[in-house]
């Protein structure tokens, strides 16, 4: 976790440990972190794991050297010191153990020195020459009567804590000996804000969120965040995340347990990023840490960084041989590989120019190189060049593969002559069905030429456009021709129009003849349409010119796809014979089925088709996805379409009413084989109950269907800001006690002594607001706010807003009546019965001369004389 100060998020963790803990050791982990405080307490050099706070086990104890790349575990066993010091930097106690010491009750000597208050506690160990510190600072109670908000306040050892809570509960405690205790709040939950008046007069303000019946504060900046560390002509760059504080103290240190000099003080930044800059030129390698300053107190160091020089790695990008299609799966290897024998971690990318085309995390094959398989997609065919870039960090240097030429084909496209006869006679009319098949689901579309490409010479019969199939990525081509000459040709399929498409073509050998006797094939079935899977009956007459036709074959196919063979049995009594097949249609929609009948020994070959079998429609469900029964804002209605064929995909589009009013249409988006998606955003419905309906009308393969969901939609979830300000009156340097407060609402806040306030989590809103701002023996002022779009400071420190003394009697006007009511307890001090601190304007303890003249100042004056608007 970057930032500990986040309300709520410490919470969140330690309920996470708790849990953990509970599992594994007796000792509860709340209860150890409330005096402890470790994770606000992050340390500079080290940390100790198995630790209890001032209680350990030598021979349990393990000390890591927390950050750097090459990370250094201590042995067990290794010797320990340690060394606790009061709030003014006084020992307390010290000591060390020798491997192998039962346990160290640092608490009972504590106890026995009857301290009480903030102390520092240093842990040390020594391995390979590294010495191991930590050092953290804690709440020490010797009786452990830490209750309600507790802790600590760095660089500061007596003074007034103060606590404000959401229900404008006002608490002090005193800080002694660098400690404090405020009982008071053990039973106080919600959102308390804590303040402190520092050494220079400014005020430390710190905001928890309290859930518990004791919190443990650590009173002090938020410890700055993302420190990250370069290095450029010889210099060392930091840079880290800022508050927008009073100033930061950057630290450092040659080894990463020895003693961080503070190298820089009070460095300024904005909240965005504060940047500072070692000017190093001795070739020393430095550890760095931050801490943040705010009013002479002083934040935890941040996590510690060095500057290593990363890795030099090489990146080369491979890629298996083969032909590529637009639109077909590409994948690519990227294998990145370090000169020192590390592997690389991280990711890659593939870039087309500046285009950004795959990305992939990179994974360990061996000591020293890392690979990442990534797919890429092709839109336009052509020759692509890529670079594949590893992406480096602070231990990889980045590296560039050479550039690679990936050719990428048209859409492939296959051609079959179908179901035309191998032998035919003079004149016989021939129906020539050109099946074009792409690939990846492309329909393919442009134009066939058909040519007779005999021994003389090629001559074009004709040429058609495909026509998308409904079904499929399979498109159709026809011509009917019956000028075929006697003799042996060859029909070729040319296709020669289509920019998205490879040209291709095929061809198939016919023979024209005299010697073979003419035949007549029709082809029919017992129902049309037909349920889907249901088995239908197709029947093939065949008919010849001389007499009944007793030997041969029907092919019967559903357009290029052979579903049956059958032998013509002659009908008796009849001049014709069948062949009779019994089949189930496994896909909706239109079937453009043929029959074929061949016999290479007497009869020429006919084609029966039966081009317009409809398979009745789909069976599917459509369900109107909205993602909860209540919502607001902007909306996402999506309806989802799902059947049971693999081989068909719905068209159209899904309607969406509200109750009976149309709000608008989606196409649909193929979500895989069987399901498809259509959705609409919408932000255009009112607050209160609705009936949403998604209606699809269906199409030639899919039956319409439709579903409804209700919802209740509430106003949209307003952004919230905070108001704050600085207030002051114009007679007394105690700034506290204002009442200010948002009219027409439960928003409320009162000023600390120095007049500042807050309101916090006020709803955005175009219409503004009204701030009344209130005090006993004060005029009243309205402040207005012609909207809310944005945290609003009224006033500022420097230039604090004026709220004039002298309406005793609150009635919206300083006149002789507030004069009458002073003079009324002229000279009684706050001493004396009947004393009044409304009256004593000034608050000096006695109602005199100088009340009269603060009222003086703005004789006259209403609530209407405050120039009101911000």
């Amino acid at each position: 976790m970057d930032d500990l100060d986040i309300i709520s998020s410490e919470d969140k963790l330690v309920d996470l440990a708790e849990e953990t803990q509970r599992t594994v050791e007796e000792m509860p982990f709340k209860a150890w972190y409330g005096r402890q405080g470790c994770l606000k307490q992050k340390p500079a050099n080290g940390v100790f794991i198995n630790a209890y706070p001032l209680v350990y086990k030598a021979s349990e104890v393990n000390l890591i050297e927390r950050y750097g790349f090459n990370r250094t575990i201590m042995r067990r066993y290794d010797d320990l010191s340690w060394k606790i010091t009061d709030f003014s930097g006084q020992e307390l106690i010290s000591g060390n153990s020798n491997m192998g010491d039962d346990f160290a009750d640092l608490s009972k000597m504590l106890s026995e020195s009857g301290y009480c208050g903030r102390i520092k506690v240093v842990y040390k160990s020594e391995y390979e020459g590294k010495v191991l510190e930590d050092v953290s600072y804690q709440y020490w109670d010797p009786f452990q009567q830490e209750l309600g908000v507790f802790g600590i306040v760095p660089n500061i050892n007596n003074g007034i804590i103060k606590f404000y809570t959401e229900d404008g509960m006002t608490m002090e405690a005193s800080i002694i000996n660098g400690a404090f205790s405020a009982k008071e709040l053990k039973n106080v939950r919600g959102k308390i804000t804590a303040s402190i008046n520092t050494y220079n007069g400014q005020v430390l303000y710190k905001t928890f969120n309290k859930n518990e019946g004791d919190y443990y504060l650590y009173m002090a900046p938020p410890v700055p965040v993302d420190l990250k560390v370069s290095s450029e002509n010889g210099c060392i760059n930091l840079a880290w995340t800022g508050e927008g504080l009073q100033g930061y103290n950057v630290k450092r240190s040659s080894i990463p347990g020895g003693e961080y000099v503070t190298i820089a003080e009070n460095i300024i930044g904005d909240k965005e990023q504060v940047i500072f800059t070692d000017d190093i030129s001795d070739g020393t390698r430095y550890y760095y840490t931050v801490s943040a300053v705010n009013g002479g107190i002083e934040s935890l160091d941040s996590p510690i960084r060095t500057w290593i020089e990363p890795y030099a790695t090489s990146t080369v990008i491979r890629q298996n041989a083969g032909s590529f299609e637009v639109d077909s799966p590409v994948a690519f290897g990227v294998e990145v590989t370090c000169e020192n024998g590390n592997y690389p971690s991280g990711s890659v990318i593939i870039r087309e120019g500046d285009m950004v085309i795959g990305e992939e995390k990179l994974q360990c094959t061996n000591s020293n190189m890392s690979i990442a398989n990534i797919t890429v997609y092709f839109a336009l065919d052509g020759e692509h060049s890529i670079t594949a870039e590893y992406i480096g960090n602070e231990m990889f240097q980045s590296s560039k593969s050479m550039d690679f030429i990936v050719s990428i084909e048209k859409y492939s496209l296959k051609l079959m002559l179908s179901s035309v006869p191998s032998i035919s006679v003079p004149g016989q009319p021939l129906v020539l069905t050109a099946i074009a098949s792409g690939t990846y689901s492309t329909l393919p579309r442009g134009t066939v030429l058909f040519i007779d490409g005999n021994a003389d010479k090629n001559v074009i019969l004709g040429e058609s456009k495909l026509t998308p199939l409904s079904t499929g990525n399979k498109g159709i081509a026809e011509i009917t021709v019956n000028s075929l000459s006697e003799g042996e040709h060859y029909i070729v399929l040319h296709y020669v129009e289509g920019e998205d498409y490879l040209k291709t073509f095929d061809s198939v050998r016919h023979l024209v003849s005299n010697k073979y006797i003419a035949t007549e094939t029709t082809l029919k079935s017992n129902y049309n349409p037909i349920a889907y899977k249901e088995a239908i009956t197709l029947t093939a007459t065949v008919k010849s010119t001389k007499g009944q036709a007793t030997s041969g074959r029907v092919v019967f196919r559903d357009l290029d796809e052979v579903i049956g063979t059958v032998d013509i049995v002659p009908v008796e009594g009849t001049d014709y014979s069948e062949a009779v097949l019994k089949k189930q249609i496994n896909f909706v929609g239109i079937h453009h089925l043929t029959a074929e009948y061949q016999d290479n020994d007497t009869y020429a070959g006919s084609v029966g088709r039966l081009d317009q079998l409809l398979v009745s429609k789909e069976r599917n469900a459509i369900e109107l996805n909205i993602g909860s029964d209540t919502v607001s804002g902007e909306q996402v209605l999506s309806a989802d379409l799902t059947w049971l064929e693999k081989e068909v995909f719905p068209t159209g589009s899904v309607v969406f009413k509200d109750g009976d009013n149309v709000i608008g249409e989606a196409s649909f988006e193929i979500i895989d084989e069987t399901k498809a998606a259509a959705s609409l955003k919408i932000k255009s419905l009112t607050p209160g109950f609705h009936t949403i309906t998604a209606i699809y009308n269906g199409d030639i393969c899919f039956n319409g269907s439709s579903d409804s969901e209700n919802i209740t939609v509430t106003a949209p979830l307003k952004k919230k800001y905070k108001i704050s300000g600085w207030l002051e009156s114009g007679s007394s340097k105690d700034c506290s006690g204002f009442s200010v407060k948002i009219e027409g609402n439960d928003y409320f806040a009162s000023t600390n002594s120095l007049g500042y306030f807050e309101l916090t989590d006020v709803d955005e809103s175009d219409a503004g607001y009204s701030i009344s701002i209130t005090k006993p023996g004060h005029l009243k002022r309205i402040i207005s706010l012609e909207k809310l779009n944005g945290d609003v400071q009224i006033g500022n420190e420097e230039s604090k807003i004026q709220i004039w003394p002298g309406d005793i009697d609150q009635d919206g006007t300083i006149n002789m009546k507030d004069v009458i009511m002073i003079a009324k307890l002229y000279n009684v001090s706050s001493k004396e019965s009947g004393y009044n601190a409304g009256y004593d304007l000034n608050q000096d303890g006695v109602i005199n001369i100088s009340d009269i003249i603060a009222i003086a100042k703005h004789f006259n004056a209403s609530t209407s004389s405050y120039n009101n608007a911000i």
